[in-house]
């Protein structure tokens, strides 16, 4: 089975001020048809990067990629912006 192409765009970014490693919520477009909302953007505990967490009702989850590629081009589009934001940094240890 060959990966089918993701196209992640209009990545918005909502900072809030840091709580725990949470630093904020996201959105963005899914190939060009698909709006994705509230998704957490968190400091990894080493300071090395990021992770995203995907929004849940109770304990269900709505929405989250199904394969470790498709949960890549998602983070690195967010990492993408988050440079932007924080001028190119991509260390978590210093937002």
């Amino acid at each position: 089975m060959s990966q089918k192409e993701l196209s992640i765009s209009e990545v918005q970014f909502s900072p809030i001020r840091q709580n725990n490693s949470l630093i904020g919520f996201c959105s963005f477009i899914l190939n060009d048809h698909i709006k994705i909302n509230g998704v957490a953007v968190h400091s990894k505990l080493d300071g090395s990067g990021w992770r995203l967490t995907f929004p849940k009702k109770n304990e269900n989850t709505i929405i989250h990629p199904i394969s470790l590629y498709a949960n890549e081009v998602i983070l690195d589009a967010v990492t993408v912006k988050l440079a932007q934001i924080y001028g190119g940094n991509s260390n978590a240890n210093n937002i």
